[in-house]
Protein backbone atom coordinates (compact mmCIF):
# COMPACT_ATOMS: atom_id res chain seq x y z
CA UNK A 1 0.00 0.00 0.00
CA UNK A 2 2.85 2.40 0.78
CA UNK A 3 3.98 1.67 -2.71
CA UNK A 4 0.52 2.84 -4.10
CA UNK A 5 0.48 6.14 -1.86
CA UNK A 6 4.01 7.01 -3.27
CA UNK A 7 3.19 6.91 -6.51
CA UNK A 8 0.09 8.76 -6.09
CA UNK A 9 1.74 11.31 -4.46
CA UNK A 10 4.45 11.67 -7.32
CA UNK A 11 1.31 12.08 -9.36
CA UNK A 12 0.03 15.33 -7.29
CA UNK A 13 3.80 16.72 -7.25
CA UNK A 14 3.55 16.31 -11.55
CA UNK A 15 0.16 17.67 -11.84
CA UNK A 16 1.11 20.78 -9.78
CA UNK A 17 4.07 21.18 -11.51
CA UNK A 18 2.33 21.15 -14.82
CA UNK A 19 -0.18 23.68 -13.29
CA UNK A 20 2.96 25.89 -12.21
CA UNK A 21 4.02 25.48 -15.68
CA UNK A 22 0.77 26.61 -17.60
CA UNK A 23 -0.01 29.18 -15.47
CA UNK A 24 3.47 30.69 -15.89
CA UNK A 25 2.86 30.62 -19.66
CA UNK A 26 -0.28 31.97 -19.22
CA UNK A 27 0.93 35.24 -17.15
CA UNK A 28 3.43 35.60 -19.99
CA UNK A 29 1.43 35.36 -22.99
CA UNK A 30 1.83 38.86 -23.92
CA UNK A 31 4.82 39.95 -22.69
CA UNK A 32 7.27 41.49 -25.96
CA UNK A 33 10.72 41.88 -27.01
CA UNK A 34 13.05 43.19 -29.60
CA UNK A 35 13.88 40.89 -32.72
CA UNK A 36 17.46 40.75 -32.28
CA UNK A 37 19.46 41.57 -35.12
CA UNK A 38 21.96 38.75 -36.51
CA UNK A 39 25.16 40.02 -35.54
CA UNK A 40 24.17 40.79 -31.62
CA UNK A 41 22.28 39.05 -28.90
CA UNK A 42 18.98 40.09 -27.45
CA UNK A 43 19.60 43.60 -26.10
CA UNK A 44 17.52 44.74 -23.11
CA UNK A 45 14.68 42.81 -22.11
CA UNK A 46 14.94 39.19 -22.06
CA UNK A 47 12.35 36.98 -23.69
CA UNK A 48 10.55 35.02 -21.75
CA UNK A 49 10.98 31.20 -22.66
CA UNK A 50 7.50 29.48 -22.72
CA UNK A 51 7.89 25.79 -21.30
CA UNK A 52 6.36 22.26 -21.46
CA UNK A 53 5.86 20.01 -19.04
CA UNK A 54 7.43 16.25 -19.71
CA UNK A 55 6.80 13.66 -17.96
CA UNK A 56 9.29 10.87 -17.14
CA UNK A 57 8.50 7.27 -15.20
CA UNK A 58 10.65 6.21 -12.13
CA UNK A 59 12.04 2.66 -11.62
CA UNK A 60 10.31 2.36 -8.39
CA UNK A 61 7.01 3.90 -9.78
CA UNK A 62 5.69 7.34 -10.27
CA UNK A 63 6.97 10.05 -12.48
CA UNK A 64 9.14 12.66 -12.10
CA UNK A 65 7.87 16.22 -14.21
CA UNK A 66 10.68 18.40 -15.93
CA UNK A 67 9.92 21.61 -17.79
CA UNK A 68 11.20 21.85 -20.99
CA UNK A 69 11.69 24.76 -23.48
CA UNK A 70 9.16 25.04 -26.36
CA UNK A 71 10.97 25.03 -29.81
CA UNK A 72 10.54 27.42 -30.97
CA UNK A 73 10.23 29.85 -28.23
CA UNK A 74 9.81 32.88 -30.11
CA UNK A 75 7.46 34.44 -32.82
CA UNK A 76 7.96 36.86 -34.77
CA UNK A 77 5.08 39.51 -35.66
CA UNK A 78 4.20 43.06 -36.52
CA UNK A 79 3.24 45.74 -33.86
CA UNK A 80 4.80 48.48 -34.55
CA UNK A 81 3.20 50.24 -31.29
CA UNK A 82 4.94 48.15 -29.02
CA UNK A 83 7.70 49.98 -26.87
CA UNK A 84 9.87 46.64 -28.17
CA UNK A 85 9.49 47.36 -31.80
CA UNK A 86 12.53 47.84 -33.99
CA UNK A 87 12.59 50.09 -37.64
CA UNK A 88 10.93 47.73 -39.28
CA UNK A 89 7.89 47.41 -36.55
CA UNK A 90 8.62 43.53 -35.44
CA UNK A 91 8.83 42.42 -32.08
CA UNK A 92 9.13 39.04 -30.74
CA UNK A 93 6.24 37.51 -28.48
CA UNK A 94 6.54 34.06 -27.13
CA UNK A 95 5.39 30.78 -28.62
CA UNK A 96 2.10 30.11 -26.43
CA UNK A 97 -1.57 29.11 -27.33
CA UNK A 98 -3.83 30.08 -25.17
CA UNK A 99 -5.95 26.83 -26.14
CA UNK A 100 -3.15 24.62 -24.85
CA UNK A 101 -2.12 26.23 -21.99
CA UNK A 102 -6.09 25.35 -21.25
CA UNK A 103 -5.80 21.76 -22.15
CA UNK A 104 -2.65 21.60 -19.67
CA UNK A 105 -5.04 23.56 -16.95
CA UNK A 106 -7.70 20.92 -17.11
CA UNK A 107 -5.34 17.90 -17.33
CA UNK A 108 -3.12 19.19 -14.65
CA UNK A 109 -6.56 19.04 -12.29
CA UNK A 110 -7.66 15.93 -13.45
CA UNK A 111 -4.47 13.89 -13.06
CA UNK A 112 -4.27 15.59 -10.15
CA UNK A 113 -7.87 14.12 -8.74
CA UNK A 114 -6.71 11.16 -10.28
CA UNK A 115 -3.84 10.68 -8.04
CA UNK A 116 -5.64 11.29 -5.12
CA UNK A 117 -8.24 9.00 -5.71
CA UNK A 118 -5.48 6.51 -5.40
CA UNK A 119 -4.34 7.69 -2.30
CA UNK A 120 -7.74 7.71 -0.79
CA UNK A 121 -8.09 4.22 -2.00
CA UNK A 122 -4.62 2.94 -0.29
CA UNK A 123 -5.56 4.43 2.84
CA UNK A 124 -9.22 2.36 2.74
CA UNK A 125 -7.89 -0.52 1.46
CA UNK A 126 -4.97 -0.24 3.97
CA UNK A 127 -7.65 0.74 6.60
CA UNK A 128 -9.63 -2.45 5.73
CA UNK A 129 -6.65 -4.69 6.22
CA UNK A 130 -5.85 -3.79 9.57
CA UNK A 131 -9.44 -4.46 10.49
CA UNK A 132 -9.71 -7.64 9.04
CA UNK A 133 -6.23 -8.47 10.96
CA UNK A 134 -8.00 -7.08 14.49
CA UNK A 135 -10.49 -9.39 14.45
Amino acid sequence: MLQAIQIGLSGLVASSSRLQIAANNIVNINTTSQVPEATQKLAGQQAYQPQRAQNTPLATGGVRTTPVPVTPSQLTIFSPSDLNANEDGLVNIPNISLAEEIVQLKIAAQTYKANATVIRVAAEIEDALLDAFKK
